[in-house]
C-alpha cells in the first residue's frame, strides 16, 4: 500500500467504525438501571441519600461485598463494581460508552503493540475486527446497556485481554498494574478468572530465559490471580447460589467445553466474518512485512489458544450444565473472534517469514550459480585462486576448493566473463519481479473480494447491533421507555394505589429490559399499602427492609436483634433484615407479585 494512500485509508477505516457506532451512542442516553442494578446498587444509593457522601458509598459497597460473600457469591471485585453502579451518581448513560471502549481497546492495543508492524495497517485491521465484534455481539442489552451484566463480563474480559498484551510486550514497566489487575480479575467472573492465571504462567515460562524479570512478574501475577480465585470460590454464599443449578462432573464439563468451542467456531462462519478475514489476510501480510517477531510456532499457538478458549467455557458447564446465558456468551464470542483473527495474523506472519526465507535462499543459490558459471570459465580455475584486491573476504566452497562468493571479486580477474553472467542474473530478477507482481495482484483481489462479501453481508443483515439501535430510536421505543420509567418513579411515592403499575411494554429491543422492577417494590400489608421501602438485594427475591420500621408496623418486638437473622446487616447506621425471613419468623404470609412489583404480606398466623 503506497505511503500516500495508507493514512487516508486509516482515517477512512476509523471514521467508518465511528459512524457505525453512532446509533449505539445515541441510544446510550436512554439507558437506565435494570434488574440487579437495583439490588446491588441499593446500599451505596442509600448512603448517598442519607448524606454519607462518596466515602459512605464506598464503605457501603465494601459492606455489600462482605454481605454478598456470605449470602450469595464471592466475586468480590465484581460485587464492588455492581455496588457502585453509575446510576447512583447520575451517570448511567455512560455505561454503553464504557463498554464499547472496553471491547475496542484491547483489539487496538494488541495490534498497535506489535513490534515494528505497520501502524496504519494495524489500525485498519483493528477497525475491521472491532466492527464485527460489536455488530455481531450476541446480546447488546447484556453487553453494552446493562451495567451489572456488562461490568461482570465485558469489563473483566477487556482488562484480562489488555494485561495479556502487556505481558506479551513486557519491558520491566507496569508490574504494579499487572499484579493489581490479576488480583482484580481473580475476584471477577469465574470464566476469565480461571483462564488468566494460565496465561500468566505461559508467559512466565516463555520469558524465563530471555527476561527473568518479566518471568518473575508474570509468575507473581498468575499466583496472586489464582489465590484471588480460590478466595472467591471459598465464599459461603456460593453454596447457596449453586443450590439453584445442576452442573456437570469436571471431566464432562471439560469435554463439553471443547465441543462448544467447535460449535461456536462453526457458527462464526458467516459472511461478515468470512469477508472480514479475507480483507484482513492481505493486510496481515503487509503489516508483518517489517515485523521483528519470529512467528515460528503457529501450530503451538493454535492448540494452546484453542485450549484457552475452551477453558473459558468450562465454569458454566461445571456450575450450571450449559454454555451460559447471553451475557456470558458475549465474552465467548469475543474470545472466539480473537482466536480466529489472532491465529490468522500469526499464520500470515509465519507464511511471510517462510516465503521471505525461501526467497532469500533462492536469490543466494541463483547468485552463487552465476558466480560459479563465471569462475569455471576462467583459465586455471583448477589452480588455487589468488587473493584478489576486493572489499569482501567471504568464500564459497565448491568441491573442496575456496572460491570467492561475490561477483565483484570475479570481475576483478575476468571482467568479460563476469559480464556474461549478467543476463542470467537479469533473468532471475525478472522472474522474481513477475512473482512479486502476481502476489500483489492476488492480495489486492483477495482484499476486494473480502470487501465485497463484507458489504453484501452488511446490506443483507437484519440483526446488526447498530441497526437494531437505529430502529429503537426511529420507532420511539426509547422515548416511550423513559416516559414509562418516569411514571414508575412517580408511583414510588403514591401510597393511594393498590397496584402501582402494569409491566412495561414496547421497550427498546437493544435493552435487556426487566419489565417489573424499581428501586423498591410496593409493600401491601393485609390489603393496605404500607410506607415500607424495601431494599432489593442479590438473589432474586432476597430483599431487605428496615427493621425498626417493620417492627413499628407489625407491633411485634420479638425479633428486634440483628443476630436473630441469618444475613442481617447495616447501611449508614440503619439496620436491615431479610423481609421474607422476618415474615417466616413471625408466621406471616408473604408473596412477591413481580408482574406489578408488589410484595403482599398477611399478618395472620398460619396453621
Amino acid at each position: 500500500m503506497k505511503k500516500a494512500i495508507k493514512p487516508l485509508a486509516t482515517v477512512a477505516a476509523l471514521a467508518a467504525l465511528a459512524l457505525s457506532l453512532a446509533p449505539l451512542a445515541a441510544l446510550a442516553f436512554y439507558a437506565r438501571e435494570q434488574a440487579d442494578d437495583f439490588g446491588y446498587g441499593a446500599p451505596a444509593r442509600l448512603a448517598l441519600q442519607t448524606g454519607q457522601g462518596i466515602s459512605g458509598a464506598l464503605l457501603a459497597a465494601l459492606n455489600n461485598v462482605w454481605h454478598a460473600r456470605q449470602a450469595w457469591q464471592g466475586t468480590f471485585s465484581a460485587i464492588f463494581l455492581f455496588s457502585l453502579e453509575p446510576g447512583n451518581f447520575g451517570l448511567y448513560p455512560a455505561v454503553p460508552f464504557i463498554m464499547i471502549s472496553a471491547v475496542i481497546f484491547p483489539i487496538f492495543l494488541a495490534l498497535l503493540s506489535i513490534k515494528d508492524a505497520d501502524l496504519c495497517l494495524c489500525a485498519i485491521i483493528a477497525s475491521a475486527i472491532s466492527f464485527v465484534a460489536l455488530q455481531r455481539l450476541p446480546s447488546t442489552g447484556d453487553g453494552l446497556f446493562w451495567w451489572n451484566s456488562a461490568s461482570y463480563y465485558i469489563l473483566f474480559w477487556s482488562i484480562a485481554a489488555s494485561l495479556t498484551v502487556l505481558m506479551a510486550r513486557f519491558s520491566g514497566k507496569g508490574i504494579i498494574a499487572l499484579v493489581l489487575g490479576a488480583i482484580f480479575i481473580g475476584g471477577g467472573n469465574y470464566c476469565v478468572a480461571l483462564v488468566f492465571p494460565v496465561i500468566c504462567a505461559s508467559f512466565a515460562i516463555m520469558a524465563a530465559r530471555k527476561n527473568p524479570r518479566a518471568a518473575a512478574a508474570n509468575a507473581a501475577a498468575g499466583l496472586l490471580g489464582l489465590l484471588s480465585l480460590f478466595y472467591s470460590m471459598s465464599a459461603p454464599g456460593n453454596a447457596i447460589r449453586a443450590a439453584n443449578y445442576t452442573g456437570y462432573q469436571p471431566m464432562i464439563a471439560v469435554f463439553e467445553s471443547f465441543r462448544q468451542v467447535l460449535q461456536d467456531l462453526a457458527a462464526m462462519a458467516v459472511l461478515m466474518v468470512i469477508g472480514t478475514l479475507l480483507l484482513c489476510v492481505p493486510l496481515f501480510l503487509l503489516a508483518t512485512r517489517k515485523c521483528g517477531f519470529s512467528f515460528d510456532n503457529p501450530l503451538a499457538l493454535l492448540v494452546f489458544s484453542f485450549c484457552l478458549v475452551s477453558a473459558l467455557n468450562t465454569p458454566p458447564f461445571y456450575a450450571m450444565g450449559y454454555a451460559g446465558p447471553a451475557r456470558l456468551r458475549n465474552i465467548t464470542w469475543l474470545s472466539n473472534l480473537a482466536f480466529a483473527f489472532g491465529n490468522a495474523f500469526y499464520l500470515a506472519g509465519w507464511a511471510r517469514r517462510v516465503f521471505s526465507s525461501s526467497k532469500a535462499q533462492a536469490k543466494a543459490v541463483l547468485s552463487a550459480l552465476s558466480e560459479i558459471q563465471a569462475i569455471l570459465l576462467l583459465p586455471g580455475a583448477s589452480l588455487a585462486w589468488p587473493t584478489p584486491v576486493a572489499s569482501s573476504n567471504e568464500y564459497l566452497t565448491i568441491e573442496g576448493m575456496a572460491w570467492l562468493k561475490h561477483r565483484d571479486a570475479c570481475a576483478t580477474y575476468a571482467p568479460s566473463i563476469a559480464r556474461k553472467s549478467l543476463p542470467f542474473e537479469r533473468r532471475i530478477e525478472h522472474q522474481m519481479g513477475l512473482n512479486k507482481d502476481r502476489s500483489q495482484f492476488f492480495f489486492i483481489a483477495l482484499a476486494v473480494i473480502g470487501v465485497a462479501i463484507l458489504g453484501t453481508s452488511i446490506a443483507r443483515s437484519n440483526s446488526l447491533s447498530s441497526l437494531t439501535a437505529y430502529r429503537d430510536l426511529k420507532s420511539g421505543a426509547a422515548e416511550m421507555f423513559l416516559m414509562n420509567r418516569s411514571l414508575r418513579e412517580e408511583a414510588l411515592d403514591d401510597e393511594s394505589r393498590q397496584m402501582r403499575f402494569a409491566p412495561l411494554e414496547n421497550f427498546p429491543q437493544s435493552f435487556s429490559c426487566n419489565s417489573y422492577q424499581t428501586w423498591s417494590p410496593m409493600v401491601v400489608i393485609d390489603g393496605n399499602v404500607a410506607n415500607l421501602p424495601v431494599m432489593r438485594s442479590c438473589g432474586g427475591e432476597v430483599s431487605y427492609v428496615e427493621l425498626d420500621k417493620l417492627l413499628q408496623l407489625t407491633g411485634d418486638q420479638d425479633a428486634a436483634a440483628l443476630s436473630d437473622f441469618s444475613s442481617a446487616w447495616a447501611v449508614a447506621g440503619i439496620k436491615f433484615v431479610p423481609i421474607r425471613e422476618f415474615c417466616v419468623k413471625l408466621g406471616f404470609g408473604i408473596e412477591y407479585k413481580s408482574s406489578v412489583d408488589t410484595v403482599l404480606i398477611e399478618t395472620y398466623k398460619k396453621d
